[in-house]
C-alpha cells in the first residue's frame, strides 16, 4: 500500500520504466530498485519489458537542499537519464554493418548516424518516446517503431512480437496456424525439437536471440 506521497501506478500499453519514471521526475533505478518493487523485478526480469497492468511502485520524491552564498548568480545542472534504442539490422541472418540511418522520433526529432561492425544500431532516445520511424539506405528502406511496446516473453503475444521482429512471421495478427509454422522454422534454427509449441526453452532462446542481441 503506498504511504505519503508514493503511490501504486498500473503500467499501460507501451510504458516502461524509463518513461514511468520520467513521469513522475524520478531515475528508473530509484523505481526500479526500490523495495516495493522486488516482486515486479522477480517477475519481469527486465525493466524496459513490462505488461499492461503489471503494478509498479513509486516512492516519493526526495528534496535535495545544496547551500549557496547569496548575492551571487549560481549555475545548477539538472541530471536528465535518457534511454537508450538499440537494433540489430540484418539481411536475412547476415548483419549490416555500417549502414547509414536516420531516426524520426515522434515527428520532431531527427537521429543520424551509421551500424557498428556486428551491424547493430545504438542511440539515446527520450525515455518518453513513443514512436519513430527508422529510414536505411538513403531512405529506400521505412521501418516503423513503437517504443516500449514489447510485451515479456512469457505472453504469447510476446512470443508473437518476437517472431514479427525476426522476419519468420509476416503479420502480427498472423493466423494459429502461421505462429506455429513460424514456432517451428525458429526451433529448427536454433537446434530445438521443432513443435511449433512455444515451450520454456523456446522462450529462453528467443530472449536470447531478440532480446539479447
Amino acid at each position: 500500500m503506498a504511504k505519503n506521497g508514493s503511490k501504486v501506478h498500473v503500467v499501460l500499453k507501451g510504458e516502461c520504466i524509463s518513461s514511468i519514471a520520467y513521469q513522475y521526475q524520478l531515475f528508473p533505478e530509484t523505481v526500479w530498485s526500490h523495495p516495493e518493487n522486488d516482486s515486479l523485478r522477480e517477475l519481469r526480469k527486465d525493466p524496459n519489458i513490462l505488461l499492461e497492468g503489471d503494478r509498479v511502485f513509486i516512492p516519493e520524491p526526495r528534496q535535495k537542499t545544496i547551500s549557496a552564498a547569496t548575492g551571487k548568480r549560481h549555475a545548477f545542472l539538472r541530471k536528465g537519464v535518457p534511454a537508450r534504442f538499440r537494433l540489430k539490422v540484418l539481411n536475412g541472418d547476415v548483419p549490416r554493418p555500417n549502414i547509414a540511418f536516420e531516426l524520426l522520433i515522434d515527428d520532431e526529432i531527427v537521429l543520424e548516424g551509421k551500424t557498428d561492425g556486428d551491424g547493430v544500431l545504438d542511440v539515446s532516445i527520450p525515455a518518453n518516446a513513443k514512436k519513430g520511424v527508422l529510414l536505411l539506405d538513403g531512405g529506400n528502406q521505412k521501418i516503423e517503431v513503437s517504443f516500449g511496446h514489447l510485451d515479456p516473453v512469457t505472453e504469447d503475444d510476446g512470443v508473437r512480437q518476437r517472431l514479427f521482429n525476426l522476419g519468420l512471421i509476416k503479420t502480427l495478427d498472423a493466423s494459429n496456424a502461421d505462429l506455429a509454422a513460424a514456432v517451428r522454422m525458429f526451433q529448427r534454427i536454433n537446434k530445438l525439437k521443432p513443435t511449433g509449441v512455444a515451450d520454456a526453452d523456446t522462450r529462453e532462446k528467443l530472449i536470447e536471440t531478440h532480446d539479447r542481441r
